[in-house]
């Protein structure tokens, strides 16, 4: 409950009568009342508040309050028991200084949510760790600490456009995990519109069967389990290696997270991807590789604001050798879609962060062609990216000399300056003053015509008054 102060109150003032006969009873609302515009905003600007004004005297919470609520719904966690149970105490007494009273707590370790029970009473806590829950829409395990994924069966018999559209969104997978299996889907849509079908309208006999086959996998889904925590313990090294690749129906990107403890231990977790369609205005395979390395760059730069993380290493790894070229050329060589791209590519990555990365190591080739979802639950180098990744450096692929012809590249054309000597015109070869006038005239009016427009230009004969005028000019 957030009261309003009692100055701004005038601002929520009701008037209300039973009849048009009646006084006017006047109301003034004391708290903020949802339904308002503003509501949503003082919410969470009041939650906001509060972690500004302990900024200094205990940051930490501070922090939780400022960055790991979403709306009403927190989501935090620390490295030890002990932190995260300092953790709850804390911020549960400032948020009652307030008035927030949170509830509903659940956790993957048990003696969190006792130390809880102890100091708390029994009838205000809804304590779990056993049960799925959801996350901001994503099923969590509290037990496996995991994420799942629960897609029902379908029963729809008439399969149209309306139907498709409406299963795939029933998929709610905000950090693209699905990606290559989403990819399959939004091909088979887009198949569907190229045919430009009405939205209930029954589908081709190859597109139902398409459909139906993907639609009847899609439980094989369901068998995944994604953990939670995607560093190691205890760990002092972090990198970030992404992944880009492009097919003619797609591209997409995969970004992986590489962490290692003090014993040498390496591994490697899937943070997110993401995928998209490739442009139905025919694109070159080497444009789309370019966009898919862009949208990389960008995811990237969206996880590290997005999380606060540091690495110590960020490698971006492309299977294309033209883009990589092209990224180590500068922008005005390249033609304009091309030099767009590559010039952010250069403001947002460092051009020796990225490396060249054989086709059949590359996860996100699974990314833009797809994989069928009763294969991805096995996929290792999808959900763990390549082998070599887990070892060292020296087993790497090792970075490619460019030696292709690069496309795209922007036509030079060159300008001669020529110094004439000689006249243009020789004096001596007429005989009078009149007949050389004439000359020089039709000469100027020619320069004269190829600067004007069409229907600007002079014809004709020259008369005495348009002779004299071009000589004059």
């Amino acid at each position: 409950m957030c009261r309003v102060d009692p100055q701004q109150k005038p601002l929520q003032r009701i008037l209300w009568r039973e009849t048009p006969d009646e006084p006017l009873e006047i109301y003034e609302l004391d708290t903020v009342t949802y339904g308002t515009s503003a509501a949503p905003y003082l919410a969470i600007r009041c939650l906001y508040q509060l972690g500004v004004e302990i900024e200094k005297t205990n940051p930490t919470i501070a922090n939780v309050i400022q960055n790991h609520f979403y709306v009403d719904d927190l989501l935090s966690g620390a490295d030890t028991i002990e932190e995260a149970i300092n953790i709850v105490t804390e911020i549960s007494k400032v948020l009652n200084t307030a008035g927030f009273r949170l509830r509903k707590w659940i956790s993957n370790n048990n003696t969190i949510l006792q130390s809880l029970k102890e100091r708390n009473e029994a009838d205000t806590l809804d304590l779990g760790v056993n049960e799925l829950t959801k996350t901001l829409g994503v099923t969590w395990n509290g037990k496996e600490d995991c994420f799942l994924y629960k897609i029902g069966n379908s029963f729809n018999k008439h399969i149209t456009k309306r139907t498709v559209l409406s299963e795939i969104a029933q998929i709610f997978d905000p950090m693209g995990l699905l990606s290559p299996c989403i990819i399959v889907a939004k091909i088979i849509l887009r198949d569907i519109w190229i045919e430009k079908l009405d939205w209930d309208e029954s589908l081709s006999q190859p597109l139902h069967t398409r459909w139906l086959n993907f639609r009847n996998e899609l439980s094989n889904l369901n068998n995944i389990k994604i953990p939670r925590q995607i560093t190691c313990k205890h760990a002092i090294n972090i990198e970030i290696h992404g992944f880009s690749d492009a097919s003619s129906y797609a591209y997409g990107a995969c970004v992986y997270l590489r962490s290692q403890n003090e014993e040498g231990k390496i591994q490697t977790r899937l943070i997110c991807a993401k995928s998209k369609i490739a442009p139905l205005k025919v694109q070159t395979i080497p444009r789309l590789e370019l966009i898919g390395a862009l949208l990389l760059s960008r995811l990237i730069k969206k996880i590290l604001e997005a999380t606060k993380l540091v690495p110590s290493r960020i490698v971006y790894w492309c299977d294309s050798t033209i883009v990589l070229g092209w990224l180590n050329m500068s922008p005005n060589q390249l033609q304009v879609f091309v030099a767009n791209r590559v010039s952010e590519l250069q403001t947002i990555t460092n051009v020796s962060d990225w490396r060249h990365v054989p086709s059949s190591h590359n996860p996100a080739d699974l990314v833009s062609r797809g994989v069928r979802p009763k294969e991805l639950p096995f996929s290792n180098l999808y959900w763990f990216g390549p082998d070599w990744l887990k070892s060292t450096e020296d087993i790497w692929p090792h970075t490619l000399e460019i030696n292709v012809e690069l496309p795209e590249l922007r036509k030079v054309t060159l300008m001669e300056t020529v110094f004439i000597s000689e006249p243009i015109i020789d004096f001596n070869n007429y005989s009078n003053l009149s007949h050389l006038e004439r000359v020089l005239a039709y000469c100027l009016r020619f320069i004269t015509n190829c600067k004007a427009k069409t229907g600007e230009r002079s014809k004709g004969a020259l008369n005495t008054q348009k002779l004299q005028m071009l000589i004059y000019i």
